[in-house]
This record gives C-alpha cells, sequence and structure tokens, in this order.
C-alpha cells in the first residue's frame, strides 16, 4: 500500500521527496511564526522592546525573572 505522501505527490504530479521537504518548509515557518507571535507577546505584557531590553530588566530586578518565560 502506498503511503500518503506518495499518494499525494502522484496527484500532484511532483516527486514524493519535493512534496516531503515542501511540507516540511511549510511546517517549520508555521511554527517559527507562533514563536514569534509568543515572544512579541511576552515582550508587550512586560512593556519592552526586545528580548535583550527585557533580560536587562530581569538582571535590574524590575521584572521577576520566571514570569516571563512561562508558557
Amino acid at each position: 500500500m502506498a503511503g500518503v505522501i506518495e499518494v499525494v505527490a502522484r496527484r500532484l504530479g511532483i516527486p514524493p521527496e519535493k512534496l516531503e521537504r515542501e511540507a516540511l518548509e511549510v511546517w517549520l515557518r508555521r511554527r517559527l511564526a507562533l514563536v514569534e507571535a509568543e515572544i512579541a507577546e511576552i515582550l508587550a505584557r512586560y512593556g519592552v522592546k526586545s528580548v535583550e531590553e527585557l533580560e536587562e530588566r530581569i538582571r535590574r530586578d524590575e521584572v521577576a525573572e520566571h514570569p516571563p518565560w512561562r508558557t
């Protein structure tokens, strides 16, 4: 029995390897976007513009260390 990748690749008329590579790239880009959105949310929550600024505020004890990094 053919795997899903092979069936879809055949229907799309592309090699299975290309489908796998493109699917992985799409998944990675979506995952990266989610991580970047989460970072932006944390920065906004603490009123800073960068991770470095947040780290500096943590070092100066202006922000508790653990809450910013919790999910």
